[in-house]
């Protein structure tokens, strides 16, 4: 819903991943109390499958671990129940119980560091 999709806007850190100039993915992140959220992740329908997002969040995760101290907070997602497996690929481990967030299933999740 476009109540939520804004949210927090003015306080996250945006990417955008361009192929050949063209736009391909974005993500953005946020400081929360007990961590970092990552949040938006989306790939362009024609790009999808051809590991962009896999490119897009390992610079996500490495501007993170940039901006804490080593290991302090954790990095989180709400992962989509139908992209868990891409988001298991990246180390991110679900837990607690499916969610419904915007009238879509989510997990928790919670990056891995020790991979």
């Amino acid at each position: 819903p476009m109540e939520i999709e804004f949210e927090y806007e003015d306080e996250c850190s945006h990417f955008l991943l361009t192929v050949g100039g063209q736009d391909a993915a974005n993500a953005r992140f946020r400081k929360m109390e007990d961590g970092y959220k990552c949040e938006r992740v989306a790939v362009m329908q024609d790009f999808r499958g051809k590991g962009i997002g896999k490119v897009l969040m390992q610079n996500v995760i490495r501007e993170i671990k940039t901006a804490r101290a080593a290991g302090t907070v954790a990095i989180v997602i709400h992962a989509q129940l139908p992209a868990l497996e891409f988001w298991k690929k990246l180390n991110f481990v679900p837990h607690g119980d499916l969610f419904d967030e915007g009238g879509i299933m989510h997990y928790n999740c919670t990056l891995d560091e020790s991979k």
